[in-house]
């Protein structure tokens, strides 16, 4: 599995961080607990009856629902002696009780404050999305049925919330989606950056300079449901999951993203295509988004 190459300073412990809980059952909190790890700190994720956790430790919360207690993801926060909580794509992720109860019980809140938070939108299939650090537009996303292009970081005149948007956000049109979607992995092979790296330091109130490094680049997410018999990925491509062999795909129901930086959007393309042909996922009835009309 490919990673994003390291491009900040080093640092000793994961922003500054000890221990984080990632409220995500899913891919993306799959993918934060990745970056936790490889910062030297402990990551702590949740999960539900009948379900396996993972990180370095996993707090069961309940039944279905529990995922979305303030209450008790807090106390699975105590419980795990947690200093910060970074809620990945979660139910809590836009919930702004959520953050402030953080806060409040002394925890650190990795994402936008608390204010800038509100309901969690229902994202179209067909999108553009603008990824924003703190006041700066970096790239822009074309999100067409689970294919993901980047085209780069869009003109001044096309990026008018500058000032508006706090944290590491998505813009989706005018609205401002607090949480990381699945495009950001896009944006890290696009930019070279550790997007949720920045989150973790910002929020431990580092001043962290960074770099970004022009190149093309796609993805493509594959969903599907079942138990994962066999799982086999292409070498040279990124792949972000949180499957496993033995297990029911996430209840996000992704089974992976794969991501591919190229000197051109048709050569990414092009190593995406290559890299499904060598992808194999058995016992799961997989939806695969078509790339081939991309040659049109």
């Amino acid at each position: 599995m490919a990673a994003v190459p390291p491009v900040l300073p080093p640092t000793p412990t994961g922003g500054g961080f000890e221990t984080v809980l990632v409220a995500d059952r899913g891919l993306l909190g799959a993918r934060v607990v990745r970056t936790v790890q490889a910062l030297g700190a402990r990551a702590v994720t949740v999960h539900l009856d009948g379900e396996h956790g993972h990180g370095d430790e996993s707090v069961l919360l309940g039944g279905p629902g529990s995922d979305a207690d303030v209450v008790k993801v807090l106390e699975a926060a105590r419980q795990a002696g947690a200093d910060a909580v970074h809620p990945g794509s979660g139910p809590l992720a836009a919930h702004p009780g959520f953050a402030a109860a953080v806060v409040e019980a002394g925890l650190v809140w990795v994402g936008p404050p608390a204010g800038s938070l509100g309901g969690t939108p229902v994202l179209p299939a067909t999108r553009r999305e603008v990824q924003w650090l703190g006041g700066a537009a970096v790239d822009e996303r074309d999100v067409v049925d689970d294919l993901i292009v980047s085209s780069g970081p869009p003109p001044p005149c096309a990026a008018p919330l500058a000032g508006a948007v706090s944290g590491v956000v998505s813009v989706v049109g005018e609205l401002v989606v607090p949480h990381l979607t699945l495009g950001h992995i896009v944006t890290e092979e696009a930019l070279g950056l550790d997007l949720v790296e920045l989150q973790l330091r910002t929020a431990a109130g580092e001043d962290v300079p960074y770099e970004v490094v022009a190149r093309a680049a796609a993805g493509v997410v594959l969903r599907g449901t079942g138990t994962v018999e066999r799982l086999s990925w292409p070498e040279g491509v990124r792949v972000e999951t949180a499957c496993r062999e033995g297990a029911a795909v996430p209840p996000d129901g992704v089974v992976a993203v794969l991501a591919v930086a190229a000197s051109t959007t048709a050569l990414a393309l092009d190593a995406l295509r290559a890299a499904l042909a060598q992808t194999v996922v058995e016992g799961v009835a997989l939806v695969v988004p078509d790339l081939e009309r991309t040659r049109a």
